[in-house]
């Protein structure tokens, strides 16, 4: 493919087998860290310990530590239900009634803008910058 601004040439190609993509040519591969806790997502496991996870005895010898796990993550997953289910979220007739009077103002505004625009003789709107809001 060619690049949008510069229509330089990239090169990528798929690699099934790794489940990614490699970049051939024309550009590098952006790799991005984060940690887990910041970003406060989970860690999945990794193939090695999918393998290991299939072994009935495995799971019965760390039952356990992944019931630790679970109650430290309990809180976190609470809040996040909490979050979630929030009264806010559930009340569009209110969030609308809120949004309806900016979304007329704005309407009419525009309207007024191409009325004078029309009355210039221009073909598209005129636009009256404001600041500290649209």
């Amino acid at each position: 493919m060619k690049s949008a601004c510069c229509q330089h040439e990239i090169v990528i190609q798929t690699d099934p087998k790794n489940c990614e993509y490699l970049v051939i040519s024309g550009a590098q591969k952006k790799v991005e860290e984060f940690d887990t806790e910041d970003a406060e997502t989970m860690v999945l496991p990794v193939d090695e310990q999918r393998s290991k996870l299939a072994d009935p005895f495995y799971r019965l010898e760390h039952e356990e530590e992944d019931l630790k796990k679970k109650k430290e993550a309990e809180p976190l997953l609470v809040r996040l239900q909490r979050v979630s289910s929030d009264a806010r979220h559930f009340d569009d007739y209110s969030i609308n009634k809120s949004l309806r009077p900016k979304l007329r103002s704005q309407k009419k505004r525009v309207a007024e803008e191409e009325v004078a625009a029309r009355k210039m003789g221009l073909g598209i709107r005129s636009v009256r910058r404001r600041y500290g809001g649209c």
